[in-house]
């Protein structure tokens, strides 16, 4: 391999995974790239199409991984939305103080399920998490949070535009939330 196809391979890959983080690609149009890729590498016969075909191949692999690792992070709770869980994780990021609520990204360590089956969760995405006030958290705390596990939901607003809320959570990495949540500090996390 010269350098022209390894920076076409690398440069290929890394388009790929910022084509697909920006706009969602199904995994079969993916798979389909990464395919075509292939297909005219076999059978290119000048330099300059060898190297299209290697930087369209790496593309649809780069795109592939991040599909791939978006569905692995998302999958382990999917099944159980719409049950009472009880998740126990670290605060992810600081909280949010409402008026009458402060909302907590957790990112799990530990789920209880309603059949009271414990399943590790460290590999699952953040969960939002609604608590009504008064509630003293802090970043970095560990939290046992005990409520109905949901999907978010996209909402109007106020000028009568859909806010696809979650895709702007999943930029965040957060793909599930609980509202009106019972949470309770297990460990002091961050600065004391």
């Amino acid at each position: 391999m010269n350098g022209r196809h390894f920076w076409s391979a690398l440069i290929g890959f890394f388009a790929g995974v910022a084509f697909t983080e920006s706009i969602p690609l199904g995994l079969s149009f993916c798979l389909f790239l990464a395919l075509l890729g292939l297909a005219l590498r076999a059978t290119a016969r000048s330099s300059h199409v060898a190297v299209c075909a290697i930087f369209l191949c790496a593309a649809g692999v780069g795109a592939v991984r991040i599909h791939l690792a978006d569905q692995a992070s998302v999958s382990l709770l999917d099944s159980h939305i719409g049950e009472r869980v009880t998740l126990v994780g670290r605060i992810a990021d600081e909280p949010d103080r409402r008026e009458t609520s402060i909302q907590l990204t957790v990112a799990p360590e530990e789920a209880t399920l309603l059949n009271g089956a414990r399943v590790d969760a460290t590999d699952a995405a953040r969960v939002l998490v609604w608590v009504e006030l008064p509630a003293s958290f802090s970043y970095g705390d560990r939290v046992r949070v005990v409520g109905l596990l949901e999907y978010p939901q996209p909402f109007e607003t106020d000028n009568g535009r859909t806010f696809a809320y979650p895709e702007y959570l999943s930029a965040r990495d957060i793909h599930y939330q609980i509202s009106f949540a019972k949470a309770e500090i297990v460990e002091k996390g961050g600065l004391t």
